[in-house]
């Protein structure tokens, strides 16, 4: 078995690789909102989106949010198979994951403007979008 490959060279495997590791933040962020007869606890949510913002902090450079390297999405790469010609999934497997994380961000955040009076909630998703985050 060849020795594996680091995050930074794309494989056809990064993307389910990256998305099981989004799946695990997504599991907990569902936990928290079955929790109905709980009030929600919006330093929880903030909990939550650190995660996020963890894991949108360490995707490969093919995968960054902003500015991704594109080097890889057309070419032949040198170490996996010479016949490939570029990696012309790469572009989707990006789309995919950052708009999951688009969504998962903005679901985070609609229980707690939803189910209380505080106004940081309201006020941490606006501010998102006024940064471009959204």
């Amino acid at each position: 078995m060849p020795a594996p490959l680091p995050m930074s060279e794309c494989t056809s495997s990064t993307f389910l690789i990256l998305r099981k590791d989004l799946a695990s933040i997504s599991g907990r962020i569902v936990h928290h909102f079955q929790k109905l007869n709980e009030p929600a606890q919006y330093a929880d949510v903030m909990k939550l989106q650190n995660e996020l913002d963890g894991f949108v902090n360490a995707l490969p450079p093919a995968f960054k949010m902003r500015n991704p390297d594109k080097s890889q999405d057309h070419g032949v790469s040198p170490t996996l198979y010479k016949l490939m010609i570029g990696h012309f999934w790469l572009p989707v497997h990006r789309f995919m994951l950052l708009t999951e994380v688009l969504v998962t961000t903005i679901i985070l955040h609609v229980r707690p403007y939803r189910d209380s009076a505080d106004d940081s909630a309201l006020g941490y998703f606006v501010n998102c979008l006024a940064t471009d985050m959204l």
